[in-house]
């Protein structure tokens, strides 16, 4: 079976070509930076040129591209879209009921909500790791003598030109009820109250507060963009808080490409590269923080999952399928509160062998049952 993988210069495109070489598949490694999700000439002209040649079977990407599968639709070539991210806007392309589409989700509301709307082949799918590339750069976790770092945090803290929702200039009866919702929600794990009690009624009040880019390729909402817009602020506030929360009584590092002055006490260690710094951090650091984006109700975010194939001990907010697909205590552990993150934090700090035997199996787990190559044939085959 010959397959076009379309590496847009993501960081799991080289892995997923990797694995598929080692699965015996013949594969095109083709990159492109796509300026046009929707329409691309250069890449239309090219790309089909080479899927009739070439006589591929499959085209795969991680993320779905409009564009791509309109090539596929036409050339006749099924088209396999992995999805690693949420909100990920392009699943409510118009051309997403093409015939050629099989769409892999890792969260299972996002498949669940595409199977409403009458989309054929779409498909729950948890994400994964190149366990490979990982063993034979950090080797078999045992038990670590030597820590570089107590808590560490990897991730963006969505500040700056991330932040949609203080650009918008709402009246402050309205923003009072808002930044209200947004508290109530931060208390609560694993349920969307934000996209249930920002009705239609609601938004058309503050309608006309800001303006979105109309784009006539898809079918959401700009009610929609504000509910993404409101969980994203929400994820900044929550992560900010859970990391001074933490500093306030542990030593505990940032990773990000900017930190935030209301960060006091946090180490703030710059932008670490996913494939040569990440795995080292996760091995080296006593607990790993996973604080998800609020857009992610109910799937196991890359972050844990790179987290714990790293043999890293992974502290996450409460997460319906990481609580469903490992065991909360023994392979990973969850927090349902800051007074829990903290409490759990002091508790695995102070608990070497437990935390290390936690850590361990997570690494079992992801090599058993979230190895790439695993979890890549078990796509293909889906989609023969």
């Amino acid at each position: 079976m010959k397959i076009l993988l379309f590496d847009w210069y993501d960081n799991s495109s080289q892995d997923a070509c990797e694995c598929l070489l080692r699965l015996g598949y013949e594969v095109a490694d083709v990159k492109y930076q796509l300026t046009d999700k929707f329409h691309d000439e250069q890449l239309e002209n090219s790309l089909t040129g080479v899927l009739i040649q070439h006589g591929f079977d499959i085209v795969f990407s991680f993320d779905y591209f409009p564009v791509i599968s309109d090539i596929a639709e036409r050339t006749g070539v099924k088209y396999i879209s992995w999805v690693y991210d949420s909100p990920h806007n392009t699943l409510y392309a118009k051309n997403i009921f093409n015939k050629c589409n099989y769409i892999f989700c890792f969260d299972s509301l996002d498949a669940a909500r595409l199977k409403h709307l009458g989309v054929k082949h779409v498909y729950h799918m948890p994400l994964a790791a190149n366990v490979g590339r990982l063993d034979a750069l950090l080797g078999e976790p045992v038990g670590n003598s030597h820590y570089d770092y107590d808590i560490s945090f990897v991730g963006s803290l969505y500040r700056d030109r991330y932040n949609f929702y203080d650009s918008i200039a709402m009246p402050e009866y309205y923003r009072g009820f808002y930044d209200g919702l947004m508290q109530s929600q931060m208390e609560l794990y694993g349920c969307d109250i934000v996209s249930q009690l920002v009705t239609d009624s609601r938004f058309e009040k503050i309608s006309d507060c800001f303006s979105v880019e109309d784009d006539d390729g898809l079918f959401i909402t700009k009610k929609d963009y504000f509910i993404q817009f409101v969980q994203k602020k929400i994820t900044s506030i929550e992560r900010v808080r859970a990391l001074n929360c933490l500093a306030d009584r542990y030593k505990v590092t940032l990773f990000s490409g900017n930190s935030d002055e209301e960060l006091k006490q946090v180490e703030f260690r710059g932008y670490a590269d996913y494939h040569t710094e990440m795995p080292g951090i996760f091995r080296n650091s006593k607990i790993n923080l996973n604080i998800s984006l609020r857009s992610i109700v109910s799937g196991i975010p890359l972050r844990c999952i790179d987290i714990m194939a790293a043999g890293g001990f992974l502290l996450s907010n409460y997460q319906p399928e990481l609580a469903e697909l490992f065991r909360d205590g023994e392979e990973v552990v969850m927090y349902t509160s800051m007074d829990d993150l903290k409490e759990k934090a002091g508790y695995y700090l102070e608990h070497d062998v437990e935390r290390e035997q936690i850590a361990f199996n997570g690494w079992r787990k992801i090599h058993e049952e979230y190895g790439m190559e695993d979890v890549l044939h078990k796509i293909i085959n889906t989609a023969k």
